[in-house]
C-alpha cells in the first residue's frame, strides 16, 4: 500500500503480487490495478495519469522511460513501513521504482541462500544478503558453507605454475610444436574450420596449415616431415 503524492489522502493497494525472478523491471497490470482501485488511466506520448473514478483526481502521474514503459515513482508514509517490511534507508525514500514481495510471492518459489545464488548469477555473499533485504526477501539459511558454490571456486581458482624447462635446441626441426586449433563457429569462404600450427623449437619459425576436418591433420603433417 502507498499514498497518492498528489492527494497524500487516497492510500492505492497492489494486490496479489507474483515474484518472477527472470524480469528485471517491476511490472503492474492496467486493468487489475484500474478495477483494485477504481480508477483509470490516461495515456499520452509524453506522460502517463491515473485518476480516481468518482472525483475525476489526479492520483499518479508516470513519464516515458527509455526502455518505452511508463514509470511510477510512489511514495510510502511512515507508518506504513513496518506493513510492507522496509527499512526508513531503502529505495522508497528516494523515490525509486518500488519493489514489494508478500507473503504470497515467497511461497511461489523456494528460498534458500544457494537458490537465490544461482538466479542472480552468482553474485557475492555480501552483495546477495543486501539485495535479498533490500526486496525484504526471507532465506531458509545465510550460512557460506551450506551455499558453497563450485562454479565459484572453480572460476577463482589459478592454475599451478609449471616448471621452467632446461632443454635447449641447437638444431633446427631438432623438436617441433604442434596445436590443433577448432572448429570455429563459422566456415570460412573456403569451407575450413580447423587449422594445424606447427612450431619449430630452436628458430620459433612457424607453419600454417588450414584444414577442413580435424581428420586432415596427420596427412598434412606427414607433407610438413616429408617437406623439412
Amino acid at each position: 500500500m502507498f499514498r497518492s503524492p498528489v492527494h497524500p489522502s487516497t492510500v492505492l493497494s497492489l494486490k496479489d503480487l507474483l515474484l518472477v525472478p527472470t524480469l528485471t523491471k517491476n511490472l503492474i497490470s492496467v486493468s487489475k490495478f484500474a478495477k483494485d482501485n477504481n480508477v483509470y488511466f490516461v495515456f499520452y506520448p509524453h506522460s502517463c495519469f491515473v485518476k480516481s473514478q468518482d472525483l475525476n483526481e489526479t492520483l499518479l502521474e508516470g513519464k516515458p522511460g527509455k526502455d518505452g514503459l511508463y514509470h511510477f515513482h510512489p511514495t510510502l508514509e511512515k507508518n506504513e513501513f513496518n506493513n510492507v517490511g522496509i527499512k526508513k534507508n531503502s529505495a522508497f525514500l528516494k523515490s525509486e521504482p518500488c519493489i514489494f514481495v508478500s507473503e504470497q510471492c515467497k511461497n511461489v518459489v523456494s528460498n534458500t541462500y544457494k537458490q537465490w545464488h544461482l538466479r542472480l548469477r552468482h553474485p557475492h555473499h555480501d552483495a546477495l544478503i543486501k539485495a535479498l533485504q533490500t526486496c525484504n526477501i526471507r532465506i531458509s539459511t545465510v550460512n557460506k558453507i551450506s551455499g558453497f558454490c563450485d562454479s565459484c571456486c572453480i572460476a577463482k581458482s589459478h592454475r599451478i605454475p609449471s616448471q621452467s624447462s632446461t632443454t635447449v635446441y641447437s638444431k633446427p626441426l631438432e623438436f617441433v610444436f604442434l596445436y590443433v586449433w577448432g572448429p570455429a563457429s563459422l566456415d570460412s569462404s573456403c569451407g575450413y574450420l580447423y587449422f594445424l600450427t606447427c612450431v619449430d623449437a630452436c628458430t620459433r619459425y612457424m607453419w600454417i596449415y588450414l584444414l577442413r576436418r580435424k581428420s586432415d591433420m596427420f596427412p598434412h603433417f606427414l607433407n610438413f616431415k616429408a617437406l623439412a
